[in-house]
């Protein structure tokens, strides 16, 4: 048996018993390990010792020796998990040795900034409110107040909204839709209804108000202030929709259940 040393990239390895190995490494002084190297599998002659693995890389295997790890490239962005370079190829004829000591992992990378969060809706002149079911289970719905806020989840200002709905009580009673946006929460947008027994024949649930804004703006989410005197038509599962030409709205932007209560009720999104 005859010990054999060689250098590469500066480093030195160690000499194995068994045939000739070669080792491969980067040259660049300024590299640093990433990676484990896993350790070597023993010779091929009997009780032959394993090479030695070094930091970083995969071992180049030669039949009858484990080559050493070579060096490998300090991490870069998030900090990288080291894992074992490859294990050098058994010899003929000899039982394996025992491996080599497994290298050192590498230094971790460094963290990455996180992104920024993405930006509200914009660009959208129309949105609109619709209710699916109503707290008692009646086929009304009503409105004290209903606010739509923007950047901050600041109100926008209400003033030229135009504002429809598909109902509106305008008979026994007095509740267009436009005492939603007033304002005043002493008034009420309410769906047509009759007394029993001709509540059979009252506009049925869903139920929707739509609003143009008259020009574009975020939206961030609304407000919605139940009716104030009594529960009829208090919204229990809504949709809001946005629409930049009021009449293609898509897919629901939110969905969601309000409480049975008459408070101020507030949604961002």
């Amino acid at each position: 048996m005859q010990a054999m040393r060689f250098a590469a990239s500066a480093l030195t390895f160690l000499a194995w018993s068994g045939g000739c190995a070669t080792a491969t490494h980067p040259t660049d002084p300024l590299l640093e390990g990433n990676t484990a190297g896993t350790a070597g599998t023993g010779g091929a002659d009997p009780g032959g010792t394993g090479g030695v693995a070094t930091a970083g890389g995969t071992s180049q295997p030669v039949a009858g020796m484990s080559a050493a790890g070579s060096v490998a490239v300090a991490g870069m962005g998030g900090g990288g998990t080291s894992f074992g370079g490859s294990a050098g190829a058994g010899g003929t004829g000899g039982a394996g040795g025992t491996g080599g000591a497994g290298g050192t992992g590498g230094t971790a990378g460094s963290a990455g900034t996180a992104g920024a969060g993405g930006a509200p809706p914009v660009g959208f002149r129309y949105v609109k409110l619709v209710a699916t079911s109503e707290q008692a289970g009646k086929e009304w719905t009503s409105i004290a107040e209903l606010e739509i806020l923007t950047t901050g989840n600041t109100p926008i200002s209400r003033t030229g909204w135009l504002v429809m709905a598909d109902s509106e009580e305008l008979s026994g009673d007095h509740n267009p839709a436009t005492y939603a946006i007033d304002g005043d929460a002493a008034t009420f947008w309410h769906t047509s209804w009759e007394p029993a027994p001709n509540d059979v024949n009252d506009a049925k649930l869903p139920h929707y108000i739509s609003v143009d804004m008259t020009s574009s703006h975020a939206v961030t989410g609304f407000t919605y202030l139940p009716r104030q005197t009594i529960k009829n038509g208090h919204i229990k599962d809504w949709q809001f929709f946005v629409s930049k030409d009021g009449t293609n709205w898509g897919a629901a932007l939110k969905t969601g259940t309000f409480p049975d209560a008459d408070t101020l009720q507030t949604v961002v999104f």
